[in-house]
């Protein structure tokens, strides 16, 4: 059996134990109050395989979104006579009310006994240490170095990176507290910072990354490119031929990357270093047909105040246009051209607004240009209706240049890459060619028109073959009992998570479109079961909880809507009138069905 196959078949395992602790629940709790059970399958529709035994129909249906219990009397209405000894509505409310908790109380179990099994055998986790501030980031603009270790958020302990960001999620537009330690500190500090939406994934953010595993290893393709060159899995970067003095491995590749030049390494492997150069690849992508444009990436989204950006004068929403002479269409060929610059005056051209000015820096040094460069955040100018073009794509092979500004598309005029974007995407789903009528500038200043057909190709990308490993370790308790009390904490915690969650997206905190349905459980578990079984285990974990606390919400058809209206049977004395019955559990029906709906959707969408 192949690897792949294996992962999915421990994948589809995992997520059918987790469906059959929460029905096994219902059935453990119906059969020791004297109801009995007449189906326990998992998935929903027909039946797949199965078998009866004392009175039980146990099968596996062909929809695999979930499983049932269906008890005797459950949907048989409660008629006028007393209903049989072994029905459902023979049963006090208590027991009613075990029997419907069942499930949700057999998550929790699941959760609390595999969690300590989790923490005692040891989960991968990445460290809770900062690789980077995102520029034009909260964090960012508060110069939280690289190498930083989060000790806690909003006061609670933070042993694993990815608990990091879903601490800020919930948080909303609250302030977060951190405790940290900057690197070279041996005392901890208190760091607020104030997060900011993320529209694009609609939730708070702050702006930090987890940092590279601290050797710099490196994961290799299996005979890919940077295999053939003689790097292997494991192996650690020590340097990259030709980085600025102090420049990290990965910040240095980005440069070769935007360039697509060959790369020099020095690495060690075991206690040999070895030299070898890596010559990158353009490799076809697998999706939709592009044409290999985007805008420039020279828009200044923001700028952080520093001696020498004060001194220049730059200003957040400025357009680079130019460093002494130099174009500038990306953040790379920014820092290039601020390394290649000479000492003396710094001049640059920038657009503001309708008109252009000439910045100067009189007194500029080369060893600035790092500095110089982490103070300033590019991002893309979707205003603008000047293209980039890819090498090796469809746009580059037909003429199109790099600094051509689109005047139209097939003939109707755009003045935006959001106008760009529409009519390309259109031409290129339907693999029609488009004809692009460019100004392209001259050395005289006159642009020049020109008329070019384009047709999307597949996409292409430069490959070099490997990638570094993220900072991670084996998160392990040290003993029996703290297995435990990190197992309980965890649970709680998540408990937490997915009550707060709720809470934020009804104040419109956190977008909906977070949600995720099967296809996402089903990718999230695949990439777990990568990690090992214990990553896979610690998962499922989180799954339980979640699909408890989701089964305890007051909706008809749910667990909670039906403990809901025992609540209200068991105050008011008798039960809910078989009619408001009736139109609550349509009303729940038509609200699953609607969600499940919008999350397959947005499923499709991450995909895409």
């Amino acid at each position: 059996m192949s690897p792949e196959l294996l992962r999915i078949l421990l994948v589809a395992v995992g997520i059918g134990l987790v469906i059959f602790v929460h029905e096994a629940g219902h059935f453990l709790a119906a059969r020791w109050c004297g109801v009995r059970v007449d189906v326990f399958s998992l998935g929903f529709g027909p039946k797949v395989v199965g078998f009866r035994r004392k009175g039980t129909l146990y099968q596996i249906a062909a929809i695999p979104f979930g499983g049932y219990v269906r008890m005797a009397g459950e949907f048989d209405g409660r008629g006028d006579g007393p209903p049989p000894a072994d029905s459902l509505h023979a049963k006090s409310v208590p027991q009613r009310f075990l029997i419907y908790a069942g499930g949700v109380i057999m998550n929790v179990i699941f959760a609390l006994i595999c969690f300590p099994l989790v923490y005692h055998f040891g989960v991968p986790a990445i460290r809770p240490v900062v690789g980077h501030a995102q520029p034009g980031m909260p964090a960012w603009f508060e110069r939280i170095p690289e190498g930083t270790e989060i000790l806690s958020v909003q006061g609670r302990q933070v042993h694993d990176f990815m608990s990091v960001p879903p601490e800020v999620a919930i948080s909303g537009s609250a302030p977060v507290r951190f405790e940290m330690r900057f690197p070279g500190e041996s005392q901890s500090r208190e760091v607020t910072l104030q997060p900011v939406k993320d529209e694009r994934n609609g939730f708070y953010r702050v702006g930090l990354a987890p940092a590279a595993d601290p050797n710099w290893a490196v994961e290799v393709e299996p005979d890919g490119i940077a295999f053939q060159a003689g790097l292997r899995s494991g192996d650690q970067i020590l340097e990259v031929f030709g980085a600025s003095p102090g420049q990290n491995p990965a910040d240095a590749m980005a440069q070769h990357f935007a360039a697509a030049t060959p790369v020099g390494l020095r690495v060690l492997r075991g206690e040999e270093e070895l030299s070898l150069t890596i010559e990158p690849q353009w490799q076809v992508e697998s999706g939709a047909a592009v044409f290999g444009i985007e805008p420039p990436s020279h828009w200044v989204r923001a700028v952080r105040s520093s001696p020498a950006i004060d001194r220049l004068g730059l200003l957040a929403e400025d357009r680079i246009v130019s460093l002494n002479g130099e174009p500038i269409w990306r953040n790379t060929d920014l820092l290039l051209a601020l390394r290649a610059a000479p000492p003396g005056e710094l001049e640059m051209l920038v657009r503001r607004g309708p008109s252009q000015r000439r910045l100067t820096l009189p007194d500029y040094d080369p060893l600035q240009a790092a500095r110089l460069f982490d103070d300033i955040a590019l991002g893309q100018d979707l205003d603008s209706n000047v293209i980039l073009v890819r090498p090796e794509s469809g746009a580059a092979n037909a003429g199109l240049q790099t600094g051509d500004e689109v005047v139209s598309l097939a003939g109707m005029s755009v003045r935006s890459w959001q106008d760009i974007q529409i009519q390309a995407a259109q031409a290129a789903d339907q693999e029609l060619p488009i004809q692009f009528d460019v100004l392209r500038p001259t050395e005289e200043g006159t642009p020049k028109p020109i008329a070019i057909t384009a047709v999307a190709t597949a996409g292409r990308s430069l490959a070099y073959g490997f990638s570094f490993r993220s900072g991670t370790f084996t998160l392990r308790s040290s003993n029996i009992g703290q297995a435990i009390a990190m197992g309980a904490r965890s649970s709680v915690n998540m408990l937490r998570e997915a009550m707060l969650t709720l809470r934020q997206m009804f104040r419109q905190e956190i977008s909906p479109k977070n949600l995720g349905g099967v296809v996402s459980i089903s990718r999230i578990s695949y990439q777990a079961s990568s990690m090992g079984w214990t990553k896979l285990l610690f998962f499922l974990c989180m799954l339980s909880v979640n699909l408890a606390f989701l089964n305890v919400l007051p909706i008809p058809l749910l667990d909670g809507g039906h403990l809901f209206f025992l609540l209200v049977e068991g105050i008011k004395g008798s039960p809910v009138s078989d009619r408001i019955m009736g139109y609550s559990q349509l009303v729940g029906l038509v609200l699953i069905l609607s969600l499940m709906v919008y999350v397959t959707y947005q499923d499709i969408l991450r995909l895409l």
